[in-house]
């Protein structure tokens, strides 16, 4: 079996359910005897979520890590299910692959936008738009975006350079009187990068609110 390293990159944005915390918990212990090597990245105390997801980026950058992978404090999951997508993206070469899960409302769908008319097959399929929630996505993805998006390059005056480049791969753009979010730019940037975000369809994940949102909420 080939032996990948992970970033686990925790954008703590907002106070953490217990729920988490204890999926958490039990995912370190399942890398652990799975065998996947694993750092543990978390930032904290940032007020805007594309800043920390920008600040993790940077901190996998030079980490040597082949994975990052992506888990917001407002979700209860099963830790097979992340090793499932680590595993699956290694095996199969998947460079960004993620899992759906609801809306913090009732009846309002699920995060993940599918590509038009396009079909599972083996529970994958590709999407214009991921969640971000529960998400591992490959250093060739990273470094594909940078190279093909050298716009989003910048120095940081002060705090975390380590005496490198930052990328902004997350931020809001406005373009014809329409703005949009830094994940909906983050994944066009991905695709332009000639990178296809790729949604398995059988991991399934719950989204914490003042309920816990599970995949019969959607509808």
């Amino acid at each position: 079996m080939v032996i990948v390293t992970v970033l686990l990159a925790l954008p703590a944005y907002q106070p953490a359910w217990p729920e988490f915390y204890l999926a958490l918990a039990d995912l370190h212990t399942a890398l652990l005897v799975e065998g996947i090597p694993f750092k543990r990245c978390s930032v904290p105390r940032v007020a805007y979520l594309d800043e920390t997801q920008n600040l993790l980026v940077h901190s996998f950058l030079p980490s040597g890590a082949d994975h990052l992978v992506l888990i917001e404090n407002d979700h209860k999951f099963d830790p097979r299910e992340m090793i499932r997508l680590i595993r699956r993206a290694e095996r199969e070469g998947i460079d960004c692959l993620g899992a759906d899960y609801p809306k913090k409302a009732f009846g309002q769908g699920m995060v993940c936008e599918r590509v038009p008319g396009a079909e599972v097959i083996d529970d994958l399929v590709p999407c214009n738009y991921l969640g971000l929630g529960f998400t591992v996505i490959s250093r060739r993805a990273i470094e594909a975006l940078v190279r093909s998006s050298p716009e989003t390059a910048f120095a940081y005056e002060s705090g975390p350079s380590n005496g490198q480049l930052a990328y902004s791969v997350f931020e809001s753009v406005r373009q014809d009187g329409r703005r949009f979010e830094p994940s909906v730019v983050f994944f066009s940037r991905l695709r332009k990068a000639g990178i296809t975000p790729m949604l398995d369809t059988s991991v399934k994940v719950d989204h914490i609110g003042m309920h816990i949102f599970t995949e019969k909420d959607a509808t």
